[in-house]
């Protein structure tokens, strides 16, 4: 993930653009895989585990 990351930034896109990007396809994967609201559950795991 960090080449990645690497990867776009040194294409030209910028770290925060990058970021929001791999977010949303991976959101959008999920959101095949196990569908809205199995996604909008762990989503609300992930945020609680923040604090």
């Amino acid at each position: 993930m960090l080449e990645l990351v690497a990867d776009a930034v040194n294409a030209g896109w910028s770290r925060t653009e990058t970021l929001l990007v791999i977010t949303e396809v991976a959101q959008n994967l999920a959101r095949r895989k196990c569908g809205d609201g199995e996604l909008e559950d762990v989503l609300a795991v992930v945020e609680n585990m923040r604090g």
